[in-house]
């Protein structure tokens, strides 16, 4: 449904982490990125909300999931983190954050794979997002 508000956009933040069981709250809105401006829009359905990222191959990590009804674009968890890095600016030194402030279990982490790194530090020019990848799997190869 969000693809067809505003396109084109993938679930994404902590809507994609929710969906996904890697954060224990459900979250009230849908978050999806954007490669347009960020906008909300409060519909009947509930409230989407749709924030600019910007990264190149724009559908880098991002899956297409499909319901009986629909099918929609999803984030897989390690590009949902980068987005969120992206669009809230934060500059995390470790897992510690991920872990205590998301409260996402240390062994979601664990189960990320090298080629999803490699398929996102290709994607995004983020020095902020760059640098989190890669502390964030040199802490996971210890």
């Amino acid at each position: 449904m969000a693809q067809r508000i505003y396109g084109p956009s993938y679930i994404s933040f902590e809507s994609a982490l929710s969906q996904q069981g890697w954060i224990p709250e459900s979250v009230p809105m849908i978050a999806s990125a954007t490669s347009r401006r960020s906008k909300t829009f409060k519909t009947p359905l509930g409230i989407f909300e749709f924030k600019r990222v910007v990264c190149a191959p724009f559908f880098s990590g991002v899956s297409r999931e499909k319901t009986e009804a629909s099918a929609y674009y999803l984030a897989k968890p390690l590009k949902a983190l980068c987005d969120y890095i992206y669009v809230h600016k934060k500059n995390w030194p470790s897992l510690r954050p991920l872990v205590h402030s998301l409260r996402i279990e240390e062994e979601f982490l664990r189960s990320l794979k090298k080629s999803d790194f490699k398929e996102l530090e290709r994607a995004y020019r983020s020095r902020r997002v760059l640098q989190f990848l890669q502390k964030m799997q040199k802490e996971l190869e210890k």
